[in-house]
């Protein structure tokens, strides 16, 4: 399990220094062209890519029931947080 999380956090701190992400965030807080966009043009082999996608909903998610603002929201997906249910 260990590893695992090892893996995981490796992934998101690329994710976070990415260029793609920048350019993903161009399309916020349009989260179906965020989607789509994860999906053509993030290489993964284990599933880091379904678990940030489940991750952008969950945000959503908060963000659409209010609970978070805006730029919470696109923080969020700037900085994704591993410890929530979504990862």
């Amino acid at each position: 399990m260990l590893y695992f999380k090892e893996i995981l956090n490796k992934k998101i701190k690329i994710w976070k220094n990415s260029t793609i992400k920048d350019e993903i965030l161009a399309n916020f807080p349009n989260i179906e062209d965020i989607s789509n966009d994860i999906n053509r043009k993030i290489i993964d082999d284990n599933n880091f890519k379904e678990k940030l996608i489940d991750y952008i909903e969950y945000i959503q998610g908060k963000y659409l029931s209010g609970e978070i603002t805006q730029d919470e929201f696109r923080e969020a997906i700037e900085n994704p947080d591993p410890s929530l249910p979504s990862f």
